[in-house]
């Protein structure tokens, strides 16, 4: 039996970060985060919202899911996005970037995907 899994990990520093309250008034927070060259957009709701606060410049670890959501611009076009609903944000506490594994023997000089178009 197989099973679908979403669920994503990042690591990287905060750009921007709002607190909001939904026209419902359940406590959210909305924030950018920057891993490498992608820019993250992170949400949170309820008592993870309520208990974090971020700092622009510092470097947090991301648990939670992929969520796709579309919207209608000032211009009338359909636009259509990823965010990251997190489960869990917290400090990086690996340190980023150095503390990455090295690429076993026989990956070595394979370059990798850079996020361009495939």
């Amino acid at each position: 039996m197989a099973f679908d899994i979403n669920h994503i990990r990042i690591t990287g520093t905060v750009e921007q970060f709002d607190t909001i309250n939904t026209r419902t008034g359940t406590p959210m927070i909305k924030a950018s985060v920057r891993c490498f060259k992608e820019l993250f957009t992170v949400v949170a709701f309820k008592e993870l919202a309520s208990s974090t606060i971020l700092t622009i410049g510092e470097r947090v670890e991301v648990k939670g899911r992929i969520q796709s959501n579309d919207w209608t611009d000032k211009d009338g076009n359909k636009r259509y996005g990823f965010q990251v609903v997190a489960t869990e944000i917290g400090p990086d506490t690996e340190g980023g970037r150095e503390t990455r594994p090295h690429a076993p023997p026989e990956r070595e000089g394979v370059m990798e995907y850079s996020g361009g178009p495939f």
